[in-house]
């Protein structure tokens, strides 16, 4: 016998370093090499291939951790036999290389067969985190082909695989016999929650599949589905074309319904996703979505299509539904031109205006459609946008629904000077065009200058003017109001011809923070007043308002210039925006914030309706409150009240308590005028009052309970909308059942109850 190259007595064990024979015996160090990681790896390649992700890699101990050539081979015993060119190491076999660790009770390696044999507890952890056993590997000291007995893994992610009998071949094929897989945790004596089973389980390291042949699914042990044959790609494989899992759900308007996406990936940054709907009550649904990169961007878009079955009336007892096509396509993109300029495009369109709400795709009640082009550098801002609307409302009316083309604009601060102050400058041009109704073109322009100032005694001031032009030009403005059904000339509605406006600002705003710093309570208090002065008027009835109307006034336009909330509105007259401000921090975390104000005028502006707050000398008081008195509470309150009686003109709570395992949200808001949705037939002057809660309840530790409610609390209200379900989860499966009711009625749109039932096997899907 011939000693090896490198003989080290450590503390009664042998230990072999690798090193001279890798630079002198080419062959020899190769097959060790191969020895130290291909005792279970061709097995372990198929085992990470049925786990997800990429798990964090496990750095390997010993000599071969400094070295990624080097083999390390340390045991109890170590002999060579130069006649059959064979090493074997006996008892506590230890063999690293690079980041792979693998242990043995006995190991033998031929030069002449190449061929490598473990015994007896053999495991292997490699540089995936993956951990496998097996009783006996024979293998070629390439790896590349040979077999494993009792074969069991512990996957990083937690998944196992086990078979009586791995058999490699080719250097990418390697088939399992009576084997089985599941991600579920594996407790002794105990089945897991599913586990595939199958006689033979083949991974095509080429193709990148994973195939089973005669598979069965066991839940608990106890098998419920029976398939020849089941394939789906390794992990290895981000995108791969095929089935999804299918979606079921049960609603009033399609019945029972089974959805059956599948996924066609055309390219490694393009596909496609064709989803058929079969119903017990329509015909049928198609919808799809086709997604793509590019070099500098990405786009989307989805749609679907049907033609209607049934007959079903709408709420005035006008009969719709057979044979209507019906369908709906949306779509986005943005694109990089270079580091200051990009542009994009959004897409939105319907058939009608009742599909998106019917078949559950949107709550919108208005599609918007837009291409657009901006950009930005050192301090400005410009954008180019072309704008299509779609109306979705009983009243909107297509012809009169107007087409943006373009909306142009260019913001600019200038950089600050000496004393701090700074050029401001806006530009904004709009064509707007109708098919039935009024065109409106626009040019505005503003100019401002502002300087800061922090006096000696900490008060803050910020003085500002601004020179502002518009030019408008008008044509068509009579127009017909269908929900009127009358022809009118209103004040919001402008005069033909050419007009425009010049409005001088000047102003200064005035706060002085004072703090109080504690040792449980840091306090800051300031009171805020704005003074403004611009001329009276400058509204007249031949401009427009295309873009001012739904003004709300609260406490995020207190101190606004002009709180209308676009251009062809403007504020004028002398004003004074007064407030003050509290805000407290404590040294456990809870904060708070307050603020109150009011504004006061030096006459009344009868372009404000009475409802809103605003038009008096001095309006309704508005205000904010914030609280956050513990980690999982916070609580926003915000209202409006009257001057004369300080009822609520609005009044809103939020309410959001709990850790993530039990939460709740809260959610009233009570509106004596609501402006938000302006319907011609009643101006808009309505009351409202909604409230809304929804919750998260942790049952156990894999369990939820999830419920939500929305409800009109006006005289004629009712509930909105109710929603309660349930949801399992835990490492190899998520299931779950949602009950949906929707109590909106608009045209053909009625009660409906819908059920939508989840069930995933993860690491399959």
């Amino acid at each position: 016998m011939r000693a090896p190259d490198t003989l080290l007595l450590r503390t009664g064990r042998m230990h072999l370093d690798i090193g001279g024979l890798i630079r002198r015996e080419g062959r020899t160090a190769r097959g060790l090499r191969a020895a130290a990681c291909g005792l279970v790896l061709a097995a372990g390649l198929a085992a990470v291939a049925l786990a997800q992700g990429t798990p964090p890699r496990t750095p390997a101990a010993g000599p071969a951790a400094d070295n990624p050539d080097a083999v390390s081979i340390t045991a109890d015993t170590m002999t060579y036999d130069s006649d059959s060119q064979t090493v074997t190491a006996r008892g506590h076999v230890w063999v690293t290389w690079g980041e792979r660790v693998g242990v043995a009770d006995t190991l033998t390696y031929n030069r002449a067969t190449r061929r490598i044999a473990a015994f007896g507890n053999v495991a292997l952890t490699d540089p995936s985190g993956n951990v496998i056993f097996s009783n006996h590997a024979d293998l070629t000291d390439d790896f590349d082909a040979g077999t494993i007995d009792s074969l069991e893994a512990l996957l990083a992610n937690g998944a196992h695989l086990s078979a009586d009998r791995a058999i490699r071949t080719g250097g990418n094929r390697t088939e399992f016999f009576d084997a089985g897989y599941t991600p579920c945790e594996v407790c002794e004596g105990r089945s897991p929650f599913w586990r595939l089973k199958a006689d033979t389980i083949v991974h095509d390291q080429t193709a990148h599949t994973i195939t089973y042949h005669d598979v069965k699914l066991e839940f608990f042990g106890v098998p419920v589905l029976y398939l020849p044959y089941l394939e789906h790609p390794d992990p290895s494989v981000k995108r791969k074309t095929g089935f999804l899992s299918p979606i079921i759900g049960h609603s009033g308007n399609l019945g029972t319904s089974i959805e059956v996406p599948y996924y066609w990936s055309l390219t490694p940054y393009r596909d496609v996703t064709i989803s058929p709907v079969f119903s017990t009550r329509e015909i049928g649904m198609l919808k799809g979505e086709y997604r793509e990169r590019t070099a500098n961007g990405s786009f989307t878009f989805s749609g679907s299509a049907m033609q209607e079955r049934r007959d079903f009336q709408d709420d005035e007892d006008v009969d719709v539904g057979r044979g209507d096509f019906r369908g709906h396509i949306f779509g986005h993109g943005k694109f990089a031109i270079n580091s200051d300029w990009q542009w994009g495009f959004k897409i939105e369109r319907a058939s009608d205006d009742t599909y998106l709400r019917r078949y559950d795709f949107s709550d919108s009640n208005f599609l918007t459609s837009r291409l657009y082009l901006q950009g930005q550098q050192d301090r400005s801002f410009g954008a180019i946008d072309l704008y299509s609307f779609q109306g979705l409302r009983r009243f909107d009316r297509s012809g009169q629904t107007p087409l943006v083309l373009p909306y142009a604009r260019y913001h600019f601060v200038g950089e600050p000077g000496r004393a701090g102050g700074y050029w401001t400058g806006d530009v904004n041009a709009l064509v707007l065009q109708r098919s039935n109704g009024r065109d409106t073109r626009r040019l505005s322009t503003t100019v401002g200058y502002q300087i800061p100032y922090i006096s000696p005694f900490g008060a803050v001031y910020k003085g500002y003017v601004q020179l502002r032009g518009d030019i408008y030009d008008v044509e068509d403005a009579q127009l017909t109001n269908a929900a009127l059904d009358q022809t009118t000339l209103r004040s919001d509605q402008g005069g033909n011809g050419v007009t425009g406006r010049f409005r001088p600002l000047v102003g200064v705003d005035w706060r002085l923070p004072f703090t109080r710093p504690g040792e449980f309570l840091t306090q800051q208090i300031q009171p805020i007043v704005q003074l403004i002065y611009t001329p009276r008027g400058g509204n007249h009835r031949s401009i427009p308002d295309e873009d001012s109307q739904g003004f709300e006034f609260d406490d995020t336009n207190l101190f606004d210039v002009n709180r209308f909330p676009g251009v062809d509105r403007y504020e004028g007259g002398a004003r004074a925006n007064v407030g003050v401000q509290w805000s407290g921090y404590a040294a456990n975390g809870a904060s708070a914030d307050m603020l109150f104000g009011e504004v006061f005028r030096l006459h009344e502006n009868t372009l404000f309706s009475a409802a809103s707050g605003l038009r008096d000398k001095r309006s309704d008081y508005v205000g904010r409150v914030t609280l956050s008195p513990i980690p999982d509470l916070d609580i926003t309150h915000r209202f409006q009240l009257s001057k004369s009686n300080l009822g609520f003109q609005r009044n809103e709570i939020w309410l959001g308590m709990g850790p993530k395992s039990v939460h709740l949200n809260l959610a009233y808001i009570r509106l004596a005028h609501d402006f938000t949705d302006i319907d011609p037939a009643t101006e808009g002057d309505i009351a409202r009052k909604e409230l809304s809660a929804d919750g998260r309840l942790q049952i156990f530790h894999n369990w939820v309970l999830l419920a939500g409610t929305r409800r009109d609390l006006t005289n004629n209200g009712g509930p909105l909308e109710n929603t309660v379900g349930v949801l399992f989860h835990n490492e190899c499966i998520e299931l779950g059942i949602i009950f949906n009711r929707n109590y909106t009625k608009d045209r053909d749109l009625h009660p409906n109850t819908s059920v939508h039932f989840r069930f995933r096997l993860l690491s399959l899907n």
